[in-house]
């Protein structure tokens, strides 16, 4: 899932990309290549996804990127933009160090009891 997001960046960029139509208006990264912000998430989820990512809901890819622990912009310029220290534009050395968090195992009923 994040090579993806690195190679949207990329192809979106390059008018010789066969997914060149993307365009940087769809998704980007923002100024300073922390982060990255969908611009149009109808046209990322129907034009996008389905090139990259199993999923084709942007539920779907908002859970992923939470489970990868992304944070979402709440505030200023990039507000609804994703970051993660590690996810940065021309950086994609940094990749190796993101990792899923675990998924907890729910208590059963007997355990709570106790």
């Amino acid at each position: 899932m994040l090579q993806d997001l690195e190679q949207i960046d990329a192809e979106a960029a390059n008018d010789d990309s066969k997914h060149a139509r993307i365009g940087t208006h769809v998704v980007s990264f923002v100024a300073d290549g922390t982060a990255f912000l969908v611009h149009k998430p109808h046209t990322f989820e129907t034009e996008v996804m389905n090139l990259y990512f199993t999923s084709s809901r942007m539920s779907s890819f908002q859970r992923q990127l939470n489970i990868y622990n992304f944070e979402r912009v709440e505030k200023g310029p990039w507000r609804g933009a994703y970051r993660h220290p590690n996810f940065q534009k021309g950086k994609p050395e940094l990749l190796g160090k993101i990792f899923r968090t675990k998924r907890k195992k729910p208590v059963k009923k007997e355990e709570k009891s106790t």
